[in-house]
């Protein structure tokens, strides 16, 4: 799992869920100052409330040396009501946190686990912050989840070759039985067209009165009992034979 992957996670639950303003890789100042008087925050989550705004801030990791190396976390504290570590399940350690930070744990298929909430901490949050948000995020080029365009690039590659093979498949399947569908309209054709020979045949030869095909239905079913019995020499029934033999012939059946 990357970085990428934690910070979809969040923000389905930000922005869905709970309908939050959510930025990723927030400064928590101007670039133009000294380089050591801002810091860059994985994500904060805003709170859309006049009573009790809240301001979350998310220090993503995603491997453990990552998470030791990192000194500069504590320093986010200053600029956020709420502070949450996100990571695989444990990377990180409820017990290796200070009681005013929370943890939660992101899994494979994005649902997000809350190991510890971290209490509200009513702060004075510099203006100087939200405006530096509003300048720095109101830009349209910028790209979301992503700390380059390198990332952004190489997922975009990975979405598109899985959706050429989604595309792929799906017209494949179309074509398949698109080509099903014509053969069988083929056969039905054939049918009807077969049907329409041997309606013309009864019609001409006086067959499709609704009367006679009952007492020739009576009389075949008359012939196969007397072939049972071995009762077939009399003169009626080679007649009906030959009755029939000649609409087989017609039929070509």
């Amino acid at each position: 799992m990357d970085s990428t992957q934690v910070l979809k996670a969040l923000a389905k639950r930000h922005t869905i869920t709970n309908n939050d303003f959510f930025i990723t890789e927030v400064r928590t100042g101007a670039s133009w100052t000294a380089k050591n008087s801002y810091f860059i925050m994985d994500a904060i989550a805003i709170r859309k409330s006049w009573t009790k705004p809240c301001v979350t801030a998310y220090e993503v990791k995603v491997s453990r040396g990552d998470f030791l190396r990192d000194e500069k976390w504590p320093r986010y504290l200053d600029f956020c009501n709420e502070m949450y570590f996100a990571c695989p399940a444990g990377i990180i350690q409820v017990e290796e946190l200070p009681v005013e930070v929370g943890l939660v744990y992101i899994g494979e298929t994005g649902a997000i686990r809350t190991m510890r909430k971290t209490a509200y901490r009513k702060i004075d949050i510099p203006k100087e912050f939200y405006i530096h948000v509003i300048f720095s995020h109101l830009d349209g080029d910028r790209i979301p989840f992503y700390s380059n365009k390198r990332q952004w690039f190489a997922d975009w590659v990975v979405n598109k070759i899985s959706n050429t093979e989604l595309g792929n498949k799906v017209s494949t399947k179309l074509v398949y039985e698109l080509r099903m569908a014509a053969k069988e309209i083929g056969e039905l054709k054939a049918i009807e067209s077969r049907y329409n020979e041997i309606e013309k045949i009864l019609r001409d030869n006086g067959l499709l009165n609704r009367y006679y095909v009952m007492c020739l239905d009576d009389e075949l079913k008359e012939l196969k009992e007397k072939g049972k019995n071995g009762d077939g020499n009399g003169k009626r029934d080679k007649d009906i034979v030959n009755q029939l033999k000649g609409i087989i012939q017609k039929l070509d059946v």
